[in-house]
């Protein structure tokens, strides 16, 4: 197999590294990936002479189970092939699926360098500035080859009603424990939002601190671990997913609901980040920023069930995020009554 990764890299050399000279030999280095019976084996290919990392590949540890890998492929293609600018574009890896390798399917990409975001997130002032950047870049990522959509009809019944139906239908001892004054508010939200329009844009699907890598030099960010790639969203998903999860690591060791409460639900420098990011959002024309808040009850049971399917095995979490969105609903100011 390795020739055969080896033969893949010095053809798409270009692609993956552009304007870098390719390396007369390579090594492959494997390191543990996830540990999921459906997760996948990463290896690093590393420039022989340097020893320095050029290339990722993906393996499923299952052959059988490739979804994850071709979900990232189509993602990388799509990001590289609609609109964005080349700056923008190197912020994201290059991929590219590979199935010739003796019968075993496989993601090829960039490496990408620099060190975890995790490590700022205890820092304020270097929070606020990383955030910016990365907030603007992925406006632009939403802004672009977005699609307007009437919140009525087929469009509510699909972006809105079937996602709260299946929270209802495939967990319904969570459904049930919910908050009556969140299940009355899960009930009125198509007639809350009904007519209003909204933006369908692609979503990176797990834009956390866990997925960016920084570095001093430009380009200052790299958004990797594209697996959970959405083509068409309510542009709901990635901003609150970022600063939702970004604020359990801020909370230094706090427990989830903990920290939600106090970065997101507290009045506060890291509320007002969130809410200024929604307005800018708003500003670019993205999702008007009252529409925002009342869809985001939405993210959080959507979480529900991502954490719930079957490849994840996260299903002890899903409690978590139907807790959140019980105190979201109560508590949020735009949505307090």
């Amino acid at each position: 197999m390795e020739r055969e990764i080896f033969a893949q890299v010095r053809t798409h050399w270009d692609k993956l590294n552009p304007g870098t000279p390719r390396p007369n030999d390579f090594v492959l280095l494997k390191v543990q990936g996830k540990q999921s019976r459906k997760g996948c084996m990463v290896a690093l290919v590393l420039d022989a002479k340097r020893r320095t990392p050029v290339v990722v590949v993906k393996v499923p540890r299952n052959p059988a189970y490739t979804r994850h890998v071709e979900t990232e492929a189509v993602g990388l293609a799509s990001v590289h092939g609609r609109g964005l600018g080349s700056e923008s574009l190197r912020h994201v890896p290059w991929g590219t699926l590979l199935t010739a390798l003796g019968g075993q399917t496989a993601l090829l990409q960039s490496a990408c360098r620099g060190y975890p975001m995790t490590r700022i997130l205890d820092r304020r002032e270097e929070i606020e500035d990383r955030y910016g950047e990365i907030l603007e870049w992925m406006r632009e990522f939403h802004s672009v080859g977005r699609t307007a959509v009437t919140l009525e009809g087929a469009d509510l019944d699909a972006w809105v009603e079937t996602p709260l139906r299946e929270v209802e239908q495939k967990l319904p001892r969570l459904y049930e424990a919910l908050a009556k004054r969140t299940k009355d508010y899960l009930s009125s939200l198509g007639s809350r939002v009904y007519g209003k329009t909204a933006a369908l844009t692609r979503q990176h699907g797990d834009f956390n601190a866990h997925n960016l890598l920084l570095q001093e030099q430009s380009p200052r960010f790299f958004l990797v671990d594209w697996e959970d790639f959405s083509p068409c969203e309510l542009p709901i998903h990635d901003l609150n997913h970022f600063f939702v999860s970004n604020s359990k690591v801020l909370g230094e060791g706090g427990d989830a609901q903990s920290t939600f409460r106090n970065a997101l639900l507290t009045e506060g420098w890291y509320q007002d980040l969130y809410r200024d990011a929604v307005r800018q959002q708003s500003h670019r024309g993205v999702i008007e920023e009252d529409l925002f808040w009342q869809l985001t009850p939405l993210y959080f049971l959507r979480m529900c069930l991502r954490v719930t399917d079957e490849a994840r095995d996260e299903g002890h979490t899903a409690d978590v995020w139907a807790r959140r969105a019980d105190a979201f609903i109560a508590d949020f100011p735009e949505l307090r009554q």
